[in-house]
């Protein structure tokens, strides 16, 4: 036995001793060892386990192709960072979220998902302050005054889609109504029809855009109709 050879074996660092040898350039490397998993666990993520599984079954059950069958699965179970053209930039993580415990009740729903989607699209605009487009129908809300609804909505109600935002003091668009219309209006002595009156309340929009002649409107938050008027 050599001894001296041993011996420089015991005197290499344990690093040395642990790295395994080189593979020489003829020998190939085992793909599936080197692999990285789809998932953490080494098993398929919910979603896609799910699109595999309903892919399978139609195709072996309900006889459709291969490529038909892949892609009506991955139409009802994306994954979580897929978006789609009517889902306006949301992922299915972020309609998960939305969604909550009713999300098992429409994930496999794409009509659902579409408009779970447009309504987070919606909230997103009156968050900023901008009016989405179908919001078309001027209303009057308790808490926020007159504020513009979607067409076919209530005329009034006492908490609206917009309560939310001016909670947070942010401004809104509004629609503009004749200051004669309003509760608040007192008309001219001398020409009550046509004169100019003054606002009781002084609401800002009062003390801006010149005289208050009936007939003309202004955008005022504090607008409220009269007794006489039919809105």
């Amino acid at each position: 036995m050599d001894l001296t050879a041993l011996s420089r074996v015991f005197e290499r660092h344990p690093a040395e001793t642990e790295q395994p040898p080189a593979k020489s350039p003829e020998q190939p490397q085992d793909s599936a060892a080197t692999a990285a998993p789809c998932h953490p666990t080494g098993s398929l993520p919910d979603w896609q386990e799910a699109s595999e599984e309903r892919a399978a079954i139609l195709k072996h059950e309900a006889g459709a192709s291969l490529e038909a069958a892949t892609a009506t699965a991955a139409d009802w179970h994306p994954s979580p960072n897929e978006t789609r053209d009517g889902w306006h930039g949301y992922t299915v993580a972020n309609l998960q979220a939305a969604a909550g415990p009713d999300w098992s009740e429409i994930a496999s729903d794409p009509a659902a998902l579409d408009a779970l989607a447009f309504l987070l699209l919606v909230r997103a605009q009156r968050l900023r302050g901008d009016c989405p487009t179908h919001y078309t129908a001027p209303a009057l809300c308790e808490h926020c005054g007159p504020v513009w609804i979607w067409e076919g909505g209530p005329a009034r109600m006492l908490a609206c889609p917009w309560c939310e935002v001016t909670a947070r003091k942010i401004d809104i668009p509004r629609p503009a109504f004749p200051c004669g219309r309003c509760r608040e209006f007192e008309p001219s002595a001398s020409s009550p029809a046509a004169g100019v009156g003054r606002c009781r309340i002084k609401a800002r929009a009062s003390e801006r855009g010149g005289a208050l002649w009936p007939g003309v409107e202004r955008v005022c938050r504090e607008w409220r109709p009269s007794e006489e008027d039919p809105s």
